[in-house]
């Protein structure tokens, strides 16, 4: 049998073959065929077929690639034109609307530009009207609010002094009240902590330090109360420096810093002068606390004990 190479066709089945000619063309695929054993016969001619199937299948690959790129520019290319002319819709649009306007206004009569000119600033005007009406609602709504939230302090300015200050932030608390700041001040003298100490000294709301009982703060106003405390004093001596100094230049110096609590402490412990001199500081504790600082800050009113010597025969009874 006698094939086409290209394209496989039966040359046989093909009007006009003659295998006996020297050329023929495919009538399926149009190649032209040099008629020899070696091209129409035999494992050379499917092989030679199979090549040209093979480039054939390649090149319509090839072909298909290059087809959808193509395709894929050309959609790209007409939604690109399609936004285009969406977009000199608009502004044609806009100019024909604007051009209508415009030959609307030319062809307007002095009398109606002047009514338009007083609608226009009658507008204006309510606008306004309603502007300010809107603010003067709101500032009375909220101000009606704000109202609300005022409470009464409950006791005065003058009666708040020397009352205990848990006292009045209780009645400050029972008002309302809830931005209340108590602060101790250290400013009481040993003579005055029994009196004053946990005292009102100052109420200050909302920066007034005075006020009657029926004033009215907001809820959230900042109240600052401040009341006394004892002082806090450096002790003059350690210990170790008081040791061996007369008890009495001892508890002066201690006196003269501010500290009222002082105990002297006499040991009966002196048989021979020669051990100890009578009155001599043996030590000194503050709240029972023998090595304390001078660099440390003690209440006024704290335990001072200042043990000294003294003679056996001086021992009561």
């Amino acid at each position: 049998m006698n094939y086409c190479p290209n394209c496989g066709a039966d040359l046989t089945e093909q009007y006009g073959f003659d295998p006996d000619e020297h050329e023929w063309t495919c009538t399926e695929c149009g190649y032209e065929i040099q008629m020899s054993d070696e091209s129409t016969s035999g494992i050379d001619m499917f092989a030679e077929m199979a090549f040209n199937l093979g480039e054939a299948a390649y090149n319509k690959g090839k072909l298909n690639d290059a087809t959808k790129e193509a395709n894929q520019l050309e959609r790209e290319r007409i939604h690109l034109e399609k936004q285009s002319a969406k977009a000199n819709r608009k502004i044609e649009e806009k100019q024909i609307k604007h051009r209508k306007k415009m030959e609307a206004m030319e062809s307007r009569t002095p009398e109606e530009v002047k009514a338009e000119i007083k609608q226009r600033r009658a507008i204006a005007k309510y606008i306004v009207i309603a502007v300010i009406v809107v603010v003067l609602l709101g500032a009375g709504v909220y101000g009606i609010y704000k109202y609300k939230e005022l409470k009464e302090v409950g006791i005065d300015s003058d009666n708040c002094i020397g009352k205990n200050y848990k006292e009045v932030v209780e009645i400050l608390e029972a008002s309302g009240f809830e931005q209340i700041n108590a602060r101790g001040i250290a400013d009481l003298s040993y003579k005055e902590i029994g009196e004053k100490e946990y005292t009102v000294k100052e109420v200050v709301i909302n920066g007034e330090r005075s006020f009657k009982a029926d004033s009215k703060f907001f809820y959230d106003s900042e109240v600052q109360l401040l009341y006394h405390l004892a002082k806090k004093m450096n002790p003059p001596l350690t210990s170790k420096e008081a040791k061996g100094k007369d008890y009495r230049k001892v508890e002066k110096e201690f006196k003269n810093n501010g500290f009222g609590n002082i105990q002297l402490k006499p040991e009966y412990d002196i048989i021979f002068q020669w051990a100890a001199d009578d009155g001599e500081v043996k030590s000194v504790t503050i709240d029972g606390e023998k090595n304390y600082s001078t660099d440390k800050k003690y209440r006024i009113d704290a335990d001072v004990v200042i043990t000294y010597h003294t003679l056996r025969s001086n021992k009561p009874g």
